[in-house]
């Protein structure tokens, strides 16, 4: 009878593991601190005048945020594979914050401002095509750089806004993303 050979691991996986538990608990206290604050914000600040569903939307963005680390990190991930992960995950969560706070075109309610909601489709998809390997979230990484260069060239060209500057910034931040996946994927190794 022939054994099933065990699956792909990473090599970097040790460096990760002693302190994964710790690290997991710690964004989730870091997530509910944040949360926290905004709440003593509401009532401290009169300039600051959330209603429930702001902070239902930050609730969502920092706890789902949370929960999608606690998932990532039982795939048996490295290092290198979590930092990408982590910085795919913070920069949705920064764009998403931002375009429905002030909006990345013009003010929160401008339409062109819908543009940014392929970038997490995107990458949803290719996470799920590619069953959360590292290549094809590398592969998919670079497909929501080219979309997140896209928006700005039509926000642009439409005469919508000027977004180079941010859309650098995303760009620098899905792009290492996809080099820290690259990188796990070289690390994969075979036992």
């Amino acid at each position: 009878m022939t054994t099933a050979a065990p699956p792909p691991r990473d090599s970097s996986l040790e460096e990760v593991a002693p302190h994964s538990r710790a690290v997991r608990w710690r964004l989730w206290i870091i997530a509910g601190v944040i949360w926290l604050s905004a709440l003593a914000a509401n009532f401290l600040f009169a300039e600051w005048n959330w209603g429930a569903e702001d902070f239902i939307i930050l609730a969502a963005l920092l706890f789902g945020g949370c929960g999608c680390v606690e998932l990532v990190s039982r795939l048996n991930a490295g290092v290198t594979y979590l930092g990408g992960f982590g910085l795919l995950l913070l920069g949705m969560m920064l764009l998403a914050w931002i375009n429905l706070a002030v909006g990345v075109i013009g003010s929160e309610d401008h339409p062109g401002n819908q543009m940014f909601l392929a970038l997490p489709v995107i990458a949803l998809l290719g996470a799920l095509i590619f069953r959360f390997r590292p290549r094809g979230l590398a592969m998919t990484m670079t497909a929501v750089a080219a979309g997140q260069f896209a928006i700005a060239v039509i926000a642009y060209v439409s005469g919508m806004a000027f977004i180079f500057p941010m859309t650098g910034a995303f760009i620098a931040v899905w792009m290492t993303s996809a080099w820290l996946f690259r990188k796990s994927a070289v690390g994969i190794v075979r036992t």
